[in-house]
């Protein structure tokens, strides 16, 4: 069955082995470096740096690895849809349901620094995110359709938040943005 074949990813000079079932890091000469179990349909993996992230796609728990072991795990109040870590160990994740969606940003240990909910009519459907070094700054595109012009079709919009000093100044954290008409935004 290929839902059950393991998968490889590069981390640093280490190797990240995982599959639906577990995952373990090993460094360049064969020694495990940490070992992690858990049951998953679809898992989900970011790696940055230091830091790995695994989850599963629709589940509601992440893992926060780095070369070490296990940081942290994060419990997510709605479904995962995608997520991203930072080089310091920061989490930002893309969660949701048939009614609503979430963009999160947490600490490696679970605790919640930030988070704002999205509405299909206002802001289109988040597509992807991407974080800063310091996980204080959050890309998240977001695609609409646009009802009003059928001719532009849809919409894809990239907005910029800040989790720092600086956004607390701002509704919802949110700095900056860039519309693209008519595009596509696949990845941030």
């Amino acid at each position: 069955d290929v839902a059950l074949e393991a998968k490889t990813l590069r981390h640093g000079n280490d190797i990240l082995i995982y599959s639906i079932d577990g995952a373990n890091c090993t460094d360049s000469k064969g020694s495990q470096r940490w070992n992690i179990t858990y049951q998953m349909k679809t898992p989900l993996v970011n790696v940055n740096g230091e830091f790995v992230t695994i989850g599963d796609y629709n589940g509601n728990t992440l893992y926060v690895m780095d070369k070490r072991g296990v940081k942290g795990e994060i419990m997510t109040p709605l479904p995962i849809k995608k997520f991203a870590v930072s080089e310091s160990g920061y989490v930002a994740a893309i969660l949701g349901n048939n009614s609503e969606n979430c963009i999160y940003l947490y600490s490696m240990d679970g605790e919640v620094v930030g988070y704002f909910h999205t509405t299909m009519d206002i802001m289109g459907y988040p597509f992807d995110l991407s974080l800063s070094d310091n996980g204080k700054l959050v890309a998240v595109d977001f695609i609409k359709v646009d009802l009003d012009n059928a001719e532009r079709g849809y919409v894809s919009c990239v907005n910029f938040f800040n989790f720092g000093a600086v956004g607390a100044n701002f509704k919802d954290n949110l700095v900056g943005y860039c519309n693209y008409d008519s595009e596509v935004v696949s990845r941030v």
